[in-house]
């Protein structure tokens, strides 16, 4: 199985179309979800499709989130998320190997996320977005290369 831990801010909403939409989609308030990025949305559609990955929810979204309404309006179907916590010195990085620990079938994966606080071992597998632009098309290229589906 091929996988890709998803983040939500700095991913699929930055401040260039929070600039552009009037602010930020929030968690809790599917109404503001149009501030969403609909190119990085097509992105990951198209990344899903042409790689044939699983998504996995790492954003802290994942902790208030109504995955099934996440689910509609991105499009895409997640396999699950990387678990819960409370200790705020948990990296992303710990809980990303966590749910590898437990789902050892995975042949690759790709991080998207716009952070870095991730286990030396996985940095090669992160597609490093910004805050500024979110996912953009170099993304998306290297996202498909880790995962096996290098775009031509």
């Amino acid at each position: 199985m091929k996988v890709i831990f998803l983040d939500i801010h700095g991913v699929l909403c930055c401040a260039r179309s929070a600039a552009a939409l009037g602010g930020y989609p929030a968690a809790g308030n599917p109404s503001a979800w149009y501030r969403f990025d609909n190119t990085a949305i097509a992105l990951l559609r198209a990344a899903v499709a042409h790689t044939g990955a699983k998504v996995v929810l790492s954003s802290n979204w994942r902790e208030t989130v109504n995955l099934d309404a996440l689910e509609y309006r991105l499009g895409i179907k997640f396999v699950g998320t990387t678990r819960a916590t409370t200790d705020e010195t948990d990296t992303r990085g710990a809980r990303v190997a966590d749910w590898l620990a437990a789902n050892p079938s995975v042949s690759a994966y790709a991080i998207l996320d716009d952070d870095m606080d991730f286990n030396p071992d996985q940095m090669a597998c992160l597609c490093l977005s910004s805050k500024r632009n979110g996912f953009l098309l170099g993304h998306f290229d290297q996202m498909c290369e880790l995962l096996g589906a290098a775009v031509e």
